[in-house]
């Protein structure tokens, strides 16, 4: 007799005990040797849509910088053309960022968000676009570059420290810029 049970009652339970712990071992097993190849089938989608979203962003934002870059200061004429240009780039971002939400972490999501703000003059409040082209232009680059960062932090794909560059041999370190 064990702790006041029958010893009959003890080894049943042991057999019960040890197939249970048996099966939930070979469930886990079966399942963490299965989701390995769809955990990098995934990664490698997400991997994908990134560079697919950098690269259209790219192009899509260009026929605004190029419009801000050639303007001093914005008159009320350019600020309308502005529009104009914004509000078509506008909807190519909303469907690319529908693509985005379904396989893009949260963070990267709520980046390109700000960057649709940053396209309407919505974002601008009450005082509505500034005159001063440089300053919409550093907007729209802080929104862009936002969205960038977190494609990077989410890829683990984070710029390397000057020390972790210098141990790839992509930098020279000081003594042996000295010696050479």
């Amino acid at each position: 007799m064990i702790g006041g049970v029958d010893d009959t009652t003890v080894l049943g339970l042991a057999g019960i005990i040890s197939s249970v712990l048996i099966a939930a071992f070979g469930y886990w097993y079966n399942y963490a040797t299965r989701s390995q190849p769809h955990r990098e089938f995934l990664y490698q989608k997400q991997i994908e849509a990134y560079l697919e979203l950098s690269t259209i962003l790219s192009k899509l934002l260009r026929p605004c910088y190029e419009y801000l870059v050639a303007k001093r200061n914005l008159t009320p004429e350019d600020k309308s053309e502005y529009s104009k240009i914004t509000s078509a780039v506008f909807l190519d971002v909303v469907q690319q960022a529908r693509i985005a939400r379904m396989m893009l972490p949260n963070d990267v999501n709520e980046k390109i968000g700000t960057l649709l703000s940053v396209l309407t003059e919505g974002y601008y409040g009450q005082r509505g676009l500034p005159d001063n082209a440089t300053e919409v232009l550093l907007t729209l680059t802080e929104a862009e570059f936002g969205i960038y960062d977190a494609i990077r932090k989410n890829a683990g794909i984070d710029p390397l420290t000057q020390q972790m560059r210098q141990v790839f041999g992509q930098v020279r370190s000081s003594t042996t810029e000295a010696a050479g």
